[in-house]
């Protein structure tokens, strides 16, 4: 179940920056309108948002399952992802309209501010911390700290890969 979940989490990653990063280069070639860019922007992160919070989920529920040389990296990935408040955008912006602080409407002033907050200045730099398609050398990117357990995982349990597709 665990080596499966990381398969699923390692493929979420990888499509969310990878299409998100397609589309923006088409976008800055001018091949696709900004009007038409926001709403793949906003999905691609969503989808982002959503798989790091089931990375928190994945690591609470098999943690026991992770060689002990990961321990520290993953304490590490959750810190990041908590800090970055990567939990409370999915909280309160993936599939609401409402900020109940407020009691208005989410703003898309108030999305942005907390995407910022979250790539930390830097939403390139964001994304090659999630996946580095120059090479994700392990602990250097999310996607690499994933293979790395799914693949002590699979190697400890002698799980074939067609036991993770074929589920």
């Amino acid at each position: 179940d665990a080596a499966d979940l990381l398969n699923d989490l390692v493929g979420d990653i990888i499509t969310g920056v990878m299409v998100f990063r397609e589309y923006n280069q088409q976008y800055r070639s001018g091949n696709i309108p900004l009007i038409m860019m926001s709403p793949i922007q906003k999905m691609c992160l969503s989808h982002i948002m959503l798989s790091l919070t089931k990375w928190l989920e994945i690591h609470k529920k098999y943690h026991s399952l992770f060689s002990s040389e990961t321990v520290g990296v993953c304490r590490h990935l959750n810190k990041v992802i908590r800090k970055r408040g990567i939990p409370d955008f999915r909280n309160v912006c993936i599939g609401h309209i409402w900020n109940k602080n407020t009691q208005g409407p989410l703003l898309h002033s108030d999305i942005m501010s907390r995407l910022e907050t979250i790539a930390n200045g830097s939403l390139s730099e964001f994304l090659i911390w999630l996946n580095n398609p120059e090479g994700n050398n392990y602990p250097n990117s999310v996607v690499s700290i994933i293979l790395k357990i799914r693949d002590d995982i699979v190697s400890g349990y002698n799980i074939q890969p067609f036991e993770i597709i074929n589920r």
